[in-house]
């Protein structure tokens, strides 16, 4: 049985859209590890949150925070919104 080339060639195409998406997908998931979403938390405090180094983004909005904790300062990545 003689394959339409075209055929082949669309099926690669696909695959390759395919693989891209899958691509998207863990990057997208990768940068769900350097964000801490603590909106609504309710914290007076950081002191019982564990803050990584790695933290690029930090959402403390709709807390009760009276201070912000030192640890913060030292995030050079660390991008914070307080809402």
């Amino acid at each position: 049985m003689a394959v339409d080339k075209n055929q082949g060639d669309s099926h690669q195409q696909l695959e390759m859209a395919n693989g891209g998406e899958e691509e998207e997908e863990e990057e997208e998931g990768d940068e769900d590890e350097y964000m801490l979403d603590l909106t609504s938390a309710q914290l007076h405090d950081l002191a019982d949150v564990d803050l990584p180094p790695f933290l690029k983004e930090l959402d403390l909005t709709a807390n009760r925070l009276s201070l912000l904790d030192d640890r913060i300062s030292h995030m050079s990545q660390l991008q914070v919104r307080i809402l």
